[in-house]
């Protein structure tokens, strides 16, 4: 995928991120520079501090 791509689809989900208490999320490496990658994306995401023992179960909803 291109930075673009990711960066819509991750616009498209923000209301839904944002209620499960994603308060940021950052592009980075390969993809962020929009260079040829290996076929991953990296991203770094801040959660709401009420949620730093418990939300790995949203995470894994969004595998597919």
């Amino acid at each position: 995928m291109y930075r673009d791509e990711i960066l819509r689809a991750l616009g498209l989900q923000e209301q839904e991120l944002r209620a499960e208490g994603v308060e940021s999320v950052s592009l980075f490496g390969f993809t962020a520079r929009n260079e040829p990658h290996p076929g991953d994306s990296d991203l770094a995401v801040r959660l709401d501090a009420s949620l730093s023992h418990g939300s790995f179960p949203y995470f894994g909803r969004l595998e597919g």
